[in-house]
């Protein structure tokens, strides 16, 4: 299983497990898979405590505080 969190804050769209990659993703589509974002970290994971442990670092690489934004939105998927 992988997993990947992002971002979309001010129409920017951020990898939160690769801060130091600090430019705005791009979402394109695939004509059979549709929508993805490209160049979005995808880390391997072994047990619900790795997800967990990935989810803390995502949310202390957030913009905004978690708890304040009316307008942010994050994404987790499990692949």
């Amino acid at each position: 299983m992988k997993v990947s969190y992002m971002e979309i804050y001010c129409e920017r769209v951020r990898d939160l497990l690769n801060p130091k990659n600090k430019g705005n993703l791009r979402v394109r589509e695939h004509p059979l898979l549709g929508p993805y974002v490209e160049d979005l970290s995808k880390i391997a994971v072994l047990s619900f405590a790795d997800i967990n442990n990935l989810i803390d670092e995502g949310n202390q690489a957030r913009s905004v505080d978690i708890n304040c934004c009316l307008y942010c939105y994050q994404v987790k998927t499990l692949t």
